[in-house]
């Protein structure tokens, strides 16, 4: 009886781990890490800008727009030559301190907003130098 039970609890959670690959619960946006933390807190600055008299907001989607050509793995020896180097210490949230993890080349996300019981969305472009560029979708 009790591996009847377990069944369907192992189910349930493999269905919620697969719904995002981010494992942040926000949708199939690619920004993990440092670099989706550099693009929410650009995306929320925006968007107090846009709506400064909203005090609710939270991210509630990220979709890929425009994929990166290049992604590189420390192990991607045939790709790493083409970004920047990412051996000398940064505090860029896009170029890794360590070859161990993944870079990419300027890729575009959608981001959805949920402010005051509205939606709001905006284009996110991060590019391998760091810069975090939003613009408001409409």
């Amino acid at each position: 009886m009790k591996k009847l039970l377990f069944l369907p609890l192992v189910a349930l959670i493999a269905a919620g781990c697969a719904s995002s690959p981010l494992g942040l619960g926000v949708g199939t946006g690619i920004s993990t890490g440092r670099v989706y933390a550099a693009g929410q807190k650009a995306v929320l600055e925006a968007d107090r800008t846009a709506a400064p008299d909203c005090k609710d907001r939270k991210v509630t989607n990220t979709e890929v727009v425009t994929a990166p050509k290049v992604i590189a793995t420390p192990y991607d020896q045939a790709y790493t030559h083409s970004l920047p180097d990412t051996s000398k210490a940064t505090s860029s949230p896009s170029i890794p301190l360590r070859r161990s993890e993944t870079t990419h080349s300027e890729y575009t996300e959608r981001w959805t907003v949920s402010r005051c019981g509205e939606r709001a969305h905006y284009l996110v472009t991060f590019r391998p130098n760091g810069e975090v560029q939003v613009v408001a979708d409409k």
